[in-house]
């Protein structure tokens, strides 16, 4: 009887082991990592099935505000970074993610802790980085970002050389005076031009407009889980072509 109990007890025991490893294998998962403990800042790497895909995650660096944070319409974990993620994980294009996102922060607008873009990447991009992606404000706005967005640049070379550059305008909500939103884009695009960064403008591009504006929550502001889907995927493509 003590010899049944036992075999049927490392049986257990395996079983519970088998599906903690398959669990493993299959979440997700975001690890806090500066030695500062700010909690905005993270790294980020979606595991999958063993052997899948066979490539190294290409280090990535993520700075934005509460759209690449999350908000209580959509995310956290389920916004448009970690979304990318997956997505270039499953294309078998894995990325490893850094993300620093405050709620508050821009180019020019800072945090009540004084954190705006350029000082969250300093620090977080490194020279194994090979891509660094800003994305918003419209916390800046009516500012003009052009000289802080120039800084941004700048510090990015000074700590990635040899990193991408990629830099995401704001779109408008419903109720936003796209005029304005469209001036900032503007003033972004002119910076990314005279220092060879790239450059998408999502209200050229028509971002959560006509029928997709039902993709910005009850805030009219931030998007809903389905509007984070929608930003990754029409990140995929351009982050994918810069990681050749």
């Amino acid at each position: 009887m003590r010899r049944s109990k036992l075999i049927i007890g490392l049986v257990s025991l395996f079983v519970v082991i088998a599906v903690a490893a398959t669990a493993y294998i299959y979440d997700e998962h975001l690890t806090a990592t500066p030695a500062d403990g700010d909690e905005s800042a993270a790294v980020y790497s979606p595991s999958g099935p063993v052997g899948v895909p066979d490539r190294e995650p290409r280090p990535v660096t993520i700075i934005g505000d509460s759209y690449s944070r999350g908000s209580a319409t959509g995310g956290p974990e389920g916004n448009w970074t970690r979304l990318m993620a997956r997505s270039m994980y499953a294309d078998e294009r894995p990325v490893l993610l850094s993300i620093a996102a405050e709620a508050e922060a821009g180019y020019v607008e800072a945090t009540g802790a004084g954190q705006d873009f350029v000082s969250m990447v300093d620090g977080l991009a490194d020279s194994d980085t090979e891509l660094v992606i800003a994305m918003g404000s419209r916390n800046d706005i009516p500012l003009d970002p052009s000289i802080r967005a120039r800084a941004f640049v700048e510090k990015v070379r000074e700590e990635s050389p040899n990193a991408r550059v990629l830099l995401v305008g704001t779109f408008c909500g419903p109720l936003d005076d796209c005029a304005s939103f469209q001036r900032y884009n503007d003033q972004l695009s002119a910076v990314a031009l005279s220092v060879g960064a790239e450059f998408v403008d999502p209200i050229a591009e028509n971002w959560f407009q006509g029928t997709d504006r039902g993709l910005i929550g009850v805030d009219n502001v931030h998007p809903t889980n389905a509007g984070y889907q929608y930003i990754a995927d029409k990140l995929h493509d351009r982050v994918s072509a810069l990681l050749p």
